[in-house]
């Protein structure tokens, strides 16, 4: 998927539902992918979990996709084991 181009995913704000907002996003020719309104795919708890995993993973450079997945599988089996559900 990451091969494939940029993907855009935002919600439903206003902000970013004008005209003007959608138009530059259709020049730059980014697809966009359908993110339901108040959608509970991201609770503001994952949000906090991404946070830290951005910073863990700023500055490293991966070879292919499957690179990238083996590192942040990592990094949540550390810092989220299932067996603390």
């Amino acid at each position: 998927m990451l091969t494939q181009g940029p993907l855009l995913l935002h919600d439903n704000a206003p902000a970013h539902m004008t005209r003007v907002a959608q138009a530059v996003v259709k020049d730059i020719e980014f697809e966009q992918l359908s993110h339901p309104p108040y959608s509970p795919d991201l609770a503001p708890s994952d949000l906090y979990i991404f946070r830290h995993l951005k910073q863990h993973l700023c500055g490293t450079r991966f070879v292919d996709e499957d690179e990238a997945k083996q590192a942040t599988e990592s990094y949540l089996e550390k810092t989220c084991p299932m067996n603390s559900i």
